[in-house]
Order: C-alpha cells, then structure tokens, then sequence
C-alpha cells in the first residue's frame, strides 16, 4: 500500500516515533502511521502492541479521544506514544468510528525520510472495538454542534495539554 503524499509531508513535521492516526480511501480500518530509525526492526514475529481508547472531557468541556499505545519486542525494548483525536473533527470523528467497527489494527513504520515502509497488522479485540462504541455513545450526547473541518482547533489543543498534564500512557495502559 503505497502512503499518499499529504500523510508523508504530515508525518515530516513531527519528531521520529510521534505517529497520527490515519484513514485511507477504500479501505475501511484506521491505520497508525509513523516515522522511525529502523522500520525493518518492525517486521517481526515477536512485535507485541498494547492500546486503547479514552474518550476524556476537558476542566473547560472540550472532549478529546485518547489512543495511547506501546509497541515491545526483545531487540528494540518498549516504546510508548498518544495519538489523540478531535470528536469535534470530521476526519477525526470518522477515525473514532472506524476504530468502533474494525477487525484489525494497522500500522505502517516509516523511514525517516518517507521514503519506505513496513507494515504489521495486529488483531483489534471486541473489547477495544466496544470502548470505541462507548466513546461515540458519549460524544455525541455531549457534543450537538457540527463537526468543524480546520485543522486547527485552540480549545482541542488546551484539552490535549490538560490530559497530557493528568495522564501518562503507562497509566493508560494499566487501566
């Protein structure tokens, strides 16, 4: 699969191991895409993913829905990161819904420069499908205005800097 243009300069501005989550015309999963050293360090039988979801409200009311995730293997050791996303977005709501429904996770490790990837697709449980259910379920008895579609959203940012400040993805992983 190859990964469009737009998602590789996407991935370009942020630091290596900081991913997005992303989804892709035809194809009815949300992938996790990411940039890093090595990605045939990525192709192997021994990788272990562990996520979830967190649907979370801001002290100020804004709802952000939180996908801490931690890949391991024994050559690399662990590795943890949060892909957050905007219920208020469109494309982030339309990811949420995806993540509700979907059979599978996917996840594309890209090289520094974009150039290549790997892909490893890792089952996505009932249990994980369900929280995303009850994120929606919640969302959309809080949120009754329109889904906006600028990519930049202040009260969103201030939530994110509220959770990160309250949460790490050790602890998210633990509940």
């Amino acid at each position: 699969m190859d990964v469009p243009e737009l998602i590789g300069k996407a991935l370009l501005k942020l630091p290596l191991n900081h991913g997005i989550l992303v989804t892709f015309e035809g194809l009815e999963t949300v992938a996790f895409v990411v940039r890093v050293e090595n990605p045939p360090a990525f192709v192997q039988e021994k990788l272990k993913l562990r996520l979830t979801v967190k649907a979370w409200c801001s002290s100020q009311g804004t709802w952000l829905v939180a996908v801490p995730m931690r890949f391991s293997n024994p050559l690399m050791g662990k590795g943890r990161t949060c892909v957050f996303l905007n219920p208020r977005q469109a494309s982030d709501y339309e990811a949420l819904q995806k993540l509700s429904t979907q059979q599978t996770f996917l996840c594309m490790f890209m090289s520094a420069e974009v150039s290549s990837h790997v892909s490893q697709e890792f089952p996505w449980p009932s249990g994980q499908r369900k929280l995303a259910r009850q994120a929606i379920e919640t969302i959309d008895t809080a949120l009754t205005g329109a889904r906006i579609e600028s990519n930049f959203d202040p009260d969103f940012e201030q939530a994110k800097r509220e959770f990160e400040s309250l949460f790490t993805v050790q602890k998210l992983l633990e509940e």
